[in-house]
């Protein structure tokens, strides 16, 4: 490294670090809009432990029916999940 990099701090990193998730949630949430723009069948994604097709209208259609196991917090990230709230 060089003498005039600047070094960060435990701190400065710890800060960043929190970053992450929500910058992440927004990278997602934009993909998963951008590919729902594109696509004309739909995206697949899960909703409440079943795999669905989201239209563009924001219809869904049961692809595959999933287990009553409880979902996991990524699955409750999901943006198919974050739409259902929404409406």
């Amino acid at each position: 490294m060089k003498s005039a990099d600047k070094q960060v701090s435990d701190r400065e990193i710890d800060a960043l670090e929190l970053l992450v998730p929500a910058q992440a949630r927004k990278a997602t949430l934009s993909a998963y809009f951008r590919a729902l723009s594109v696509s004309q069948r739909g995206v697949l994604c899960m909703d409440e432990g079943s795999l669905v097709r989201v239209s563009q209208d924001g219809s869904k259609t049961l692809v595959a029916q999933g287990s009553l196991v409880a979902r996991s917090r990524l699955e409750r990230s999901l943006p198919c999940v974050e739409l259902k709230s929404k409406r």
